[in-house]
């Protein structure tokens, strides 16, 4: 077997959508959110098109989400 100049990755399918999810990922001022608008100016049927449709969107809305999530989980004090 000779020496050449390929090199070869090996890795599993979980390890790439744990990369593919945090390629994603994005800070707070990087998301196309409107939240106001999602909550008061769309129709189910604009949302279901415009941000579940959309890869972008749809991460971002999650990320929100769970930051928001967390944050709650993670609150301590009377407001709990």
């Amino acid at each position: 077997m000779g020496l050449t100049n390929t090199y070869g990755i090996m890795c599993r399918e979980q390890g790439l959508r744990i990369t593919n999810e945090l390629h994603r990922i994005m800070i707070p001022a990087e998301r196309p959110i409107n939240r106001n608008e999602i909550a008061f100016e769309l129709s189910n049927k604009e949302v279901k098109e415009e941000i579940i449709k959309d890869e972008l969107s749809f991460a971002a809305l999650f990320q929100e989400f769970s930051g928001s999530l967390i944050d709650f989980v993670n609150c301590e004090g009377p407001e709990r």
